[in-house]
């Protein structure tokens, strides 16, 4: 009876799993070696985009204002006060020379002409150029009396540019280059004194049976 020779697809076989495990090592070592060099490119923790900021709002009395940040842009939040609003109103008349491309529509889910989604609190971009450090800067009531020359009573000023906005965002001196609405940040109240900055959850979706 003839011996049965295994020992050449024993070898072969070995062979195999031997390449496929120093393979599988060289391709975790090269990874490894790298991460690192991948691990720099990537912006650090605090410069990472962030899916929602919260403020706290319960401390704004009216009148007051606060600069908080959300995915690196400046962002302001003004507790309006009743002649704030009223003056919205009152304003209105004289954005009629202004061209339709400065004039931004009011997003959905907002109060119309009021650009908020209470009365009270505006949540807009004070950034509204092309320089991060040309920001819209709130002007309280008390300080308006150092702007003698103004004919009306503006909110913001951005001084880049010169222009001037009401306490709802819209744009009434137009500076160059051309200089539009204050912009609307994604925002929702989470509380009664808390608002978060960023997108709405996207509900989960489920395949259909």
């Amino acid at each position: 009876m003839e011996s049965l020779n295994t020992s050449a697809p024993v070898t072969s076989g070995y062979r195999k799993r031997l390449q496929y495990a120093v393979g599988l090592l060289l391709a975790i070592l090269i990874a490894a070696s790298l991460y690192p060099f991948a691990a720099s490119l990537l912006p650090p923790p605090h410069l990472k985009d962030q899916a929602f900021t919260d403020v706290n709002i319960a401390s704004l009395k009216p009148g007051e204002a606060v600069v908080t940040k959300w995915n690196h842009v400046p962002v302001v939040i003004l507790y309006r006060t009743p002649q704030q609003l009223a003056e919205i109103k009152s304003l209105k008349a004289h954005r009629q020379y202004l061209k339709p491309d400065t004039v931004a529509p009011d997003p959905d889910g907002l109060l119309p002409g009021l650009r908020s989604i209470r009365k009270e609190y505006f949540v807009a971009y004070s950034w509204s150029g092309q320089k991060k450090q040309c920001s819209a800067q709130y002007i309280p009531p008390d300080s308006l009396d150092s702007y003698s020359a103004l004919s009306h009573p503006y909110t913001f000023f951005e001084g880049c540019r010169g222009a001037w906005y009401d306490s709802a965002g819209h744009v009434f001196q137009i500076g160059w280059p051309m200089s539009k609405d204050l912009s609307i940040p994604p925002h929702r109240y989470i509380s009664d004194t808390v608002i978060r900055l960023g997108p709405p959850p996207i509900p989960p979706t489920f395949p259909s049976r």
